[in-house]
């Protein structure tokens, strides 16, 4: 499952990425099973394997998953699109918006790719007119 486009991150790449503590991101690379790299002294963890193992992307959007933008909170995302967390929680448990289970009590929410593929598509034809 290695995909030398993506490389590999590191567990405070992760943490970042995650918005939690290093040792939550550990635990959650040690539930889904992601093991680091052999070929790094300090560990390691690729990319591919993160995307689908612990954040749950289908292969096919993998490529399109943006790693170095931040998974949000309910909270954040709710103000960032004037909503309350509550409906943010709805959308993803609903599978309107990708959702990523990091432990029992933390999950991350990642901002709809397709919305704002098609909402910058929207943009550029309503420039062309």
């Amino acid at each position: 499952m290695k995909d030398m486009t993506l490389g590999y991150a590191t567990l405070t790449a992760l943490s970042r990425r995650w918005q939690v503590d290093p040792s939550t991101a550990r635990s959650a690379l040690k539930c889904a099973e992601v093991s680091p790299s052999v070929f790094h002294r300090s560990p390691r963890y690729p990319w591919r394997d993160v995307l689908s193992l612990v954040e749950g992307w289908p292969d096919n959007s993998i490529g399109k998953v943006a790693v170095d933008e931040p998974l949000m909170s309910a909270n954040y995302l709710a103000d960032e699109l004037n909503v309350t967390a509550q409906t943010i929680r709805n959308y993803g448990r609903s599978g309107q918006l990708h959702c990523v289970s990091l432990s029992a009590r933390t999950l991350r929410y990642a901002f709809p790719i397709d919305a704002i593929i098609e909402s910058e598509e929207k943009i550029v034809e309503q420039r062309k007119k």
